[in-house]
């Protein structure tokens, strides 16, 4: 890995001892792969072989939905370590711009973070610090968005939230990288009495994806809230991680995951919720869809529950299937040519994701990345 050495003389001077630290706690561990339970399914460990020097900060990508406000990204000093990732000290090393605010009142436009690679077979990493607070609201889009084409590159993200008393904060990540970026996301959040956070989830692209979810319900009354649709086409790896934390009684938390893989594509979801002692009254549901459309894709997915408290509501539970061809048929009978009733198929599972878009512009552009999941996968 000797690309980090030469990337490390671009760092700041007066950070150069913490982030260093850091850097050699990586180059230690490396890049995770199966050896790791958590990484099972993802094998990362041969881009230590790859060459990514640190890409230019450059103009960011102008965002045609005209409704929303983009949050401009900033240098970031001394950066905050966050629960441990195997990835969070690659980009504590080198992560030098993000987006650190603190939302108040009733925010009447969302908000948008858009994070992007243009440089060829570089590397870009970035730290965002998001606070509401006490009675604040807003909806915010994160946006990883295309920019390097057919070139590899690599960013990672580290997202921090903080939710405090009776806030409610909605975030739309969407997640349409190129067909051969690599991305790693770490999402953290901690709630206060009475705070809802809802996120959706859009995964559209990606060579190597990952994502890691922290959600500490600290406080009673704290609500979760969870919709995600992964719909992958080709060679794309999508692997999540996600762990709720009811630290506190009284609190909800509610996960509704749709998986689609077409072509040669792999989905991966993990949903864990964990009930701490003295928990009592907790609300928690966990569900996980997965639709395959050809043999080469692969899907797996695991929800799981441990529970340390008494008197509490829990469920999870997981399902794989492929489309209804009976269904297809009667489209068929109706006048619809084959490779449309298989569109319409496919868009009604992941209708219930799209459905909470509160932006009409991404909802429409959303159903037609799942349309076009068949473009290449004839009936």
């Amino acid at each position: 890995m000797s690309f980090f050495d030469t990337s490390r003389l671009a760092l700041p001077a007066d950070e150069q001892e913490r982030r260093q630290a850091a850097l050699e706690r990586f180059a230690a561990e490396g890049f995770p792969g199966p050896r790791l339970e958590s990484w099972h399914y993802s094998d990362w460990s041969a881009l230590a072989e790859r060459e990514f020097p640190l890409a230019s900060a450059g103009a960011e990508p102008s965002f045609t939905l005209d409704t929303v406000q983009p949050l401009p990204l900033r240098p970031v000093h001394t950066p905050t370590p966050c629960p441990a990732f195997a990835l969070d000290a690659l980009n504590l090393a080198f992560a030098t711009e993000g987006v650190e605010k603190t939302l108040q009142g009733q925010a009447q436009r969302p908000f948008a973070i858009v994070q992007q690679v243009t440089g060829a077979q570089t590397m870009r990493h970035l730290r965002h610090r998001l606070a509401l607070d006490v009675g604040a609201s807003a909806t915010v889009l994160l946006w990883d968005a295309p920019g390097a084409g057919e070139s590899e590159t690599l960013l990672t993200a580290v997202l921090q939230l903080e939710l405090a008393a009776g806030s409610q904060l909605r975030l739309i990540c969407l997640q349409d990288a190129d067909a051969a970026a690599i991305r790693a996301l770490h999402l953290s959040a901690r709630l206060a009495t009475d705070a809802q956070l809802e996120l959706i989830q859009l995964d559209f692209g990606g060579r190597r994806v990952r994502q890691e979810l922290d959600i500490h319900l600290d406080a009673p009354g704290a609500v979760f809230r969870q919709a995600g649709l992964t719909a992958l086409a080709g060679r794309s790896q999508v692997d999540q991680r996600s762990h709720v934390w009811h630290n506190a009684a009284g609190c909800e938390s509610r996960s509704d995951g749709r998986l689609i893989a077409a072509g040669r594509a792999k989905a991966v979801l993990n949903a864990k919720v964990q009930v701490q002692p003295g928990a009592a009254k907790t609300d928690s549901e966990t569900r996980i869809a997965s639709l395959l459309l050809s043999a080469g894709a692969e899907i797996d997915a695991k929800p799981e529950l441990e529970i340390y408290a008494d008197d509490v509501k829990c469920a999870h539970g997981a399902s794989f299937g492929q489309l209804d061809e009976a269904a297809a048929f009667y489209l068929r009978s109706r006048g619809l040519g084959a490779d449309e009733a298989r569109q319409l198929l496919t868009l009604a599972f992941a209708q219930s994701v799209l459905d909470q878009l509160p932006l009409d512009g991404l909802r429409a552009w959303s159903e037609q990345k799942v349309r076009a999941l068949l473009a290449e996968q004839p009936a």
